[in-house]
């Protein structure tokens, strides 16, 4: 039997027990009070004399005491049943959470490897943006010798280095809401 199965039908033989040790406890408060009671009767009634007892209500309060504390004694043991079941399912729960961190801490260094990868991919890239940039100053340049209005080049198209290239691009994405 798993140890979670376990420890529910335990944790149900406990609360039967429970119920058990009421009802009993009940009972038992019930006799207790007839023999109370009795003995007023019987002192009453015989004055300052011996006081007799109902043999049969001794009994059954006897009977009653001992079942009261062999539900105790049960409960005892299913108490002492039920901690280390629910310690072995403490470190199982633990063990799975140590094991989910750990997947979860291999997929995020995935991620970041993907993510260094794919700027690292961006350097050619990069100094291709960085030789057409040039190219067409250049062009400008040329147009303007010839009297020529220069044509706009995209501010977005940065000719620096690739740090700044990078945060450029991720600042107009973040403007066209894509990241």
């Amino acid at each position: 039997m798993e140890p979670v199965e376990e420890l529910a039908q335990l944790l149900s033989e406990h609360k039967r027990l429970d119920e058990k040790l009421e009802e009993t406890q009940a009972t038992l408060s019930g006799v207790r009070k007839e023999i109370s009671r009795t003995m007023a009767l019987s002192s009453l009634k015989l004055g300052n004399g011996p006081v007799s007892l109902d043999e049969g209500l001794v009994r059954k309060e006897q009977t009653f005491e001992r079942l009261l504390q062999a539900l105790l004694d049960m409960k005892t043991e299913v108490e002492g049943k039920i901690r280390p079941l629910e310690e072995e399912i403490i470190q199982a729960n633990v063990r799975n959470l140590l094991d989910i961190h750990a997947s979860q801490i291999s997929r995020l260094e995935n991620c970041l490897n993907a993510i260094d990868q794919a700027l690292v991919d961006c350097r050619p890239h990069v100094a291709n943006s960085k030789k057409l940039f040039d190219d067409l100053n250049l062009l400008n340049e040329k147009l303007a010798r010839f009297g020529a209005e220069a044509l706009p080049i995209s501010s977005s198209v940065g000719g620096g280095e690739i740090e700044k290239v990078l945060r450029e691009r991720i600042e107009r994405l973040r403007l066209q809401g894509k990241v």
